[in-house]
């Protein structure tokens, strides 16, 4: 059965009004805040590109520090009046119904897998999840990056129910642009072509469709490279991600009691600091990375895997700031500091809480699943696999980040909560003759 549009428009609505209620505690603060650090970049590219000036550093010349994806949305808001640099709560507005198709897109994906009952469980978790709302209301990309994986995944299943090549374009653009927006999508494309070869439908030649959808998927990323080969002289997706590269392996450096290089590749203006070449810089920042990773292997995994447990067990904070003037302070990194905070932001705990249950519980319900989606249609069967797949690599690419790690989760956590409700559901009682 097809899933109900009144349901679809239903969830929609309801985590629509959760997220301007945020807004509207943000806004009546004495200074509302709609910025983080990362903000600035994203503001300012989409300052320049919608005066038709390019990306640029601050002296004007052209710059790769981020993809131009989110910045391009951004420009073409301020280009209609929506928004400006300096009034962006526009902006803010359009990531809100994006927030909020993504709850009832995740919904729509957890009726196909789970019918009715797995529908409405997936968009009540997603409509009160706090690292979602809070996301939505900052100037970020993650909500963007997870609106279009989650299309993502109507597009794969609209070419896996009707075969077409026009299907297949679509979901090779929709995989293409993904990389554009964050670079952690960069391996996407590969990914899914891998996915087409073992999960793609029978009646389709398989071989030929998987290397038509990488060569077409390939196209943005590529043209992006090229550019950046061209006026800098590397082939990198960003500046960034070197950068944070660099950060991870002083972290082994650090934790090994190494001496670190007097360079400090991994300071964040390395390339201004040693008078270097941007492409230049990135060269020494991922030889860095390399060599650091050969010598402390043992303390790569360890720190990888404190990433990992990070990114899906830290509370977000960033929803306390929102709703309250005046947050209690996030002080200390032990487990007992974090309780203590908890504790002290009152009513919101129980969202933060929930949040942590829809990341660690759909963590931990994605290897029974798997096993019991041998028994599925092979439809159902490849939406799962695409979906378990697509964590896994968000999780482990993202669990490169030195810093941040709460926001790398926020594209994974529609997946993990269907992963959660999937496997709630599994555990209940079944009705006799059911």
């Amino acid at each position: 059965m097809p899933f109900p549009r009144s349901l679809f428009w239903s969830l929609f609505a309801i985590a629509l009004v959760v997220r301007l209620l945020v807004l509207a505690a943000n806004l009546h603060h004495p200074h509302p805040s709609f910025f983080e650090p990362d903000s600035t970049d994203y503001m300012r590219d989409a300052d320049d590109l919608s005066k038709g000036l390019g990306l640029r550093d601050l002296d004007g010349t052209p710059s790769m520090r981020r993809p131009p994806g989110y910045s391009t949305v951004l420009a073409l808001l301020f280009a209609v009046g929506v928004a400006s640099p300096t009034s962006p709560q526009g902006a803010i507005f359009v990531q809100l119904i994006l927030s909020a198709l993504s709850v009832a897109l995740a919904s729509w994906m957890a009726y196909q897998l789970g019918g009715t009952s797995a529908a409405l469980l997936t968009g009540g978790l997603l409509a009160l999840e706090p690292s979602g709302i809070a996301s939505a209301n900052f100037v970020m990309s993650e909500t963007l990056y997870t609106f279009a994986l989650l299309c993502v995944f109507v597009a794969w299943s609209r070419w896996w129910n009707s075969p077409k090549t026009a299907s297949l374009v679509l979901l090779a653009a929709l995989v293409g642009v993904l990389p554009l927006i964050r670079p952690a999508g960069s391996y996407l494309p590969i990914l899914f072509s891998i996915l087409i070869l073992g999960f793609g439908p029978r009646s389709t030649r398989r071989l030929r469709a998987a290397i038509l959808f990488l060569a077409l998927s390939l196209v943005p990323v590529g043209a992006w490279r090229t550019r950046n080969y061209l006026l800098l002289g590397s082939s990198e997706l960003s500046s960034i991600g070197p950068w944070v590269q660099a950060l991870f392996a002083h972290s082994l450096e650090t934790r090994a009691g190494d001496s670190s290089p007097t360079n400090a590749p991994w300071s964040q203006d390395f390339a201004h600091e040693q008078q270097l070449s941007p492409a230049r810089a990135m060269e020494l920042q991922n030889d860095y990375f390399r060599r650091t990773l050969a010598r402390h292997p043992f303390y790569a995994l360890e720190r990888f895997s404190l990433n990992a447990l990070a990114m899906v067990g830290v509370p977000n904070d960033r929803l306390v700031r929102l709703c309250l003037e005046k947050p209690p302070d996030f002080v200390g990194r032990s487990l007992l500091a974090r309780l203590s905070w908890l504790r002290e932001v009152g009513p919101l705990s129980l969202l933060l809480v929930t949040g942590m249950v829809v990341s660690l519980g759909g963590i931990a319900c994605l290897p029974w699943i798997t096993i019991r989606a041998r028994t599925w249609d092979p439809f159902r069967r490849s939406v799962w696999a695409c979906l378990a797949i697509v964590v896994l690599y968000q999780w482990g690419i993202s669990s490169l980040i030195q810093y941040q790690a709460d926001r790398y989760r926020i594209p994974m956590i529609p997946l993990l909560a269907i992963s959660l409700t999937l496997g709630l559901l599994a555990l209940a009682p079944r009705k006799k003759g059911a």
